[in-house]
């Protein structure tokens, strides 16, 4: 687990705004089903800025400045917290659901890709 920062590594100006007018009907992608109430969805048109920003994770926490995110031992995530997370090959901004009993384990929504995971 890393503490998230804010990342602005991309220029919003190098996103099309214009591909993202509301005026129809919009294409997306479902990304998980959990329950007819809770259903995770990626509009199609922000794929690319997707990509963006898990470029953006990998760039920070991927470099030496990583070490000034990293949890201190003894630490451990808190509930309703947002890190980032790494899982093989991508990170991704986690909301921390809630730790195992002997705190080696968590919930963590991923909150773009749409799915809970177990991660240590």
């Amino acid at each position: 687990f890393y503490k998230r920062q804010k990342l602005h590594s991309f220029p919003i100006s190098s996103i099309s705004t214009s591909t993202m007018t509301m005026t129809g009907p919009l294409q997306a992608e479902i990304l998980q089903i959990t329950s007819p109430h809770c259903i995770s969805v990626r509009l199609s048109d922000a794929k690319d800025v997707f990509c963006l920003l898990q470029e953006s994770l990998s760039s920070v926490y991927c470099s030496d400045a990583r070490l000034q995110y990293s949890l201190q031992p003894g630490q451990y995530p808190s509930s309703g917290q947002s890190y980032a997370v790494s899982l093989p090959g991508a990170w991704y901004r986690g909301l921390v659901l809630h730790p195992n009993q002997d705190m080696t384990r968590f919930k963590v929504r991923l909150v773009d890709a749409g799915r809970v995971v177990e991660v240590s």
